[in-house]
């Protein structure tokens, strides 16, 4: 397997980038270094032998002169790489980045395009043109292609040389503040469907990185989902229209119970406990599916109450718990607990692997040179979640993604 440093020191080497005149790289570093530090995952993990090749990378990375911002940005992942903790976060976050709200100011945009931030943006070194039309030949089911970014952006994503490795550059966009060609990701594959990346957002046009990115149901899922096919039916994800909290009876014996978040804000647990108390006494069915898919998960002050609910209910009933790649932090830590129990069944397909750790503040620490932000996690692996960090909750069956899968768990519910 390629490290994702060497793929994109080639890639470099490949589109050019311009070099780096005024770094606060060091001053940069050594904030991480020290905010890393503070962290549960970083005092769980760094320890022993871990910890003396954790400082050998740190002192190696302070020796580096990086080539170019983008060279920069990436050297300073790599201590935020080292650590199992898919909450943390690490992004650029300056002047340079886009602002949204301008993008119908005509000379605002027409002062971006203009800039050299604009035109030193890195390129990848290809025939856009050629590319895509290689890329529409591609397997339906595999990770090359062409995918769409909402009604916003066309990328391709094909393979380099290296065969871990893959690029993804605009093909087209309708925010002028981005070019044909441009560099959108660079990722590298750490297992079938798993990758590691630096990528741009598309909004603001910053790189971030990205601890792990998951490949099913044809799409990638960032923090904006890549989908190759938007004008099909998705049957892995919630269909869109279906509400948050929602119970309904599907025939006299099953009904369905929709939990679509978890999230512990004031405002988002008083809905939460309305809808439990509304409907607490009202699930009596002899079949339950659960469904928690892109549950992006919140806390046990929001989830507890339905998790007591749902295993209660399992001592008389079946219960069918859906999940999927979106199913994500305290979603998958709810879905574990239920997983193994007596009449509980788990299908879908694997969550997303970032439960071990949280945040219960949504701290960030903006580096001395005020260009990037790291966000922080404060909370404990106190439910030794961190063997799922990464690979995600598997579920009992899988289900396939040609058809509803609602109607998957009724045909399994038939052959009871």
């Amino acid at each position: 397997m390629k490290n994702l440093y060497t793929i994109l020191l080639a890639l470099l080497c490949a589109i050019g980038a311009s070099a780096q005149t005024a770094s606060t790289y060091q001053a940069d570093l050594d904030g991480i270094y020290k905010a890393l530090k503070t962290t549960p995952s970083y005092k769980d993990q760094i320890k022993g032998e871990r910890k003396t090749r954790y400082e050998a990378l740190y002192h190696s990375l302070r020796a580096q002169q990086p080539t170019s911002s983008l060279n920069e940005f990436y050297l300073l992942t790599r201590l935020v790489q080292t650590l199992r903790d898919n909450h943390l976060g690490f992004y650029q976050w300056d002047a340079l980045k886009v602002d949204p709200s301008k993008l119908s100011d005509s000379a605002y945009v027409s002062t971006y395009v203009n800039s050299a931030t604009f035109n030193n943006f890195p390129k990848a070194n290809v025939n856009v043109d050629s590319l895509e039309q290689a890329l529409t030949g591609k397997p339906r089911n595999g990770v090359e292609g062409i995918y769409y970014l909402d009604d916003f952006m066309k990328a391709g994503v094909y393979r380099t040389a290296k065969p871990d490795s893959l690029v993804a550059v605009v093909l087209s966009a309708k925010q002028p503040v981005w070019q044909r060609g441009q560099l959108l990701a660079v990722f590298n594959q750490l297992s079938p469907g798993s990758f590691e990346g630096v990528c741009a957002n598309p909004v603001y046009k910053i790189f971030e990185y990205n601890h792990r990115i998951k490949f099913a149901g044809n799409k990638l899922n960032l923090y904006y989902v890549w989908n190759k096919f938007p004008a099909e039916a998705d049957n892995t994800a919630i269909p869109a229209g279906t509400p948050v909290y929602q119970l309904k009876n599907i025939d006299n014996n099953t009904q369905y119970l929709r939990l679509g978040r978890f999230a512990t804000d004031n405002r988002s647990l008083v809905e939460s406990q309305r809808f439990y108390d509304s409907v607490k006494t009202m699930i009596t069915a002899s079949n339950l599916i659960v469904d928690v898919r892109n549950n992006g998960g919140g806390g046990w002050k929001s989830s507890k109450k339905y998790l007591d609910l749902i295993t209660g209910h399992s001592k008389k009933a079946q219960v069918y718990v859906l999940v999927n790649y979106a199913t994500v932090s305290n979603a998958e830590q709810f879905t574990l607990k239920l997983k193994g129990r007596k009449n509980i069944t788990v299908l879908g397909a694997d969550t997303k692997g970032m439960l071990a750790y949280g945040s219960n503040y949504g701290k960030t620490e903006t580096m001395p040179s005020g260009k990037y932000k790291l966000y922080l996690t404060d909370m404990r692996d106190d439910g030794n979640y961190l063997q799922y960090e990464d690979v995600g909750v598997k579920p009992d069956k899988y289900l396939n993604a040609d058809s509803d899968w609602i109607g998957q768990v009724q045909a399994i519910i038939s052959t009871k």
